[in-house]
């Protein structure tokens, strides 16, 4: 049997750290969310980008998120301000959370950003995650 030799493991890549994934953000930065280029947050239109045929919703979503919390940008007293165009937008997202067919796991950089975020809330799976949005995340 041979030996699996030793590695050095790597985080999962956000959407903005290739040159494939930055042209795809630039399709879909006209609905909100990171901006790698001038390192800003706004806020996402998540029912609106629901409409746009094959949109990665979720992943573009949590990338977002990702950013934003690594970058150190985001504010847990006005997160659903920073995150969301408005509530319609949460309603979105956690239908699609909870569907749960576009995306099955929170990467290691999610699961980060989450746990930076919502501390106290169990950040493993989309449905827990679901529960804490739609009790946690009001507009000011």
């Amino acid at each position: 049997m041979a030996k699996i030799e030793a590695y050095a493991a790597r985080p999962t890549p956000l959407m903005f750290e290739n040159e494939e994934g930055q042209r795809a953000a630039s399709a879909l930065i006209e609905f909100g969310g990171w901006n790698h280029v001038s390192k800003t947050l706004t806020p996402i239109s998540v029912e609106a980008l629901t409409q746009k045929p094959g949109a990665p919703v979720l992943n573009w979503f949590f990338d977002s998120l990702a950013a934003a919390a690594e970058a150190g940008v985001l504010d847990t007293d006005g997160l659903a301000d920073q995150l969301f165009a408005d509530s319609a937008d949460i309603d979105a997202l956690l239908e699609l959370m909870r569907d749960g067919s576009e995306m099955h796991w929170l990467n290691d950089r999610y699961f980060c950003a989450l746990q930076n975020c919502f501390s106290d809330e169990d950040c493993t799976s989309f449905d827990a995650l679901a529960d804490a949005f739609q009790r946690d995340l009001q507009f000011a």
